[in-house]
């Protein structure tokens, strides 16, 4: 899973989740939050974390991730939603800062940003990787793949890369990856319907 946070410029004054959500609440146009598309992953996040927090806020959307991190450091949007690995550089150099993580626990890399739940927002986002084959693909295959995947999972080299960058392996059997993927393509479906992205 491509762990999903919140993040502001380093010098925003919010120092929290909860610093923002009573920010937002006071004066929702002084604190625009960025996504990248309009029928994106993160769009959807904002507005369920503005759905369970009672924010109006407005939402601006965006070409991708370089350019919604731009518009963080030029202070276009007062804080964004965005994947871990694509902001480590700026991380590092100091030029954002993580509120909160939209995860089940704390990121090992980062155990001093809490979780959205433990800031009082009920919100867990999966963001996934999976590996699909052609329709009718024997069993047999199928085992192989299952079985070579684990395997690489628990390279040390392999681990070692992917633990840097925050990503957490969630190896899921097929039968189950296939009945998360048709929910996952309902919920979306219904995200896209209610946002006028996607026509009924």
């Amino acid at each position: 899973m491509d762990p999903q946070v919140v993040f502001v410029k380093s010098d925003s004054p919010y120092q929290s989740l909860g610093d923002l959500i009573a920010a937002a609440k006071e004066n929702p146009i002084s604190v625009p939050f960025g996504v990248t598309t309009p029928g994106s992953l993160d769009r959807q996040v904002m507005e369920q974390f503005k759905a369970l927090t009672g924010v109006t806020s407005p939402v601006i959307t965006h070409d991708g991730g370089g350019e919604l991190l731009i518009s963080v450091l030029n202070e276009t949007v007062a804080v964004a939603i965005g994947e871990i690995q694509e902001l480590s550089a700026q991380i590092e150099a100091g030029e954002i800062r993580l509120l909160a993580t939209y995860t089940e626990e704390r990121l090992d890399n980062f155990p001093d940003v809490p979780t959205a739940r433990e800031e009082g927002v009920d919100l867990v986002v999966t963001k996934f990787r999976g590996i699909a084959g052609p329709r009718g693909l024997p069993q047999d295959i199928k085992d192989l793949w299952a079985e070579g995947i684990a395997r690489v999972l628990e390279d040390p080299e392999f681990k070692e890369w992917y633990t840097a960058q925050s990503l957490v392996p969630t190896l899921m059997p097929a039968d189950e990856y296939e009945a998360f993927l048709t929910q996952f393509a309902e919920e979306q479906k219904a995200f896209l319907i209610e946002y006028g992205i996607l026509k009924p």
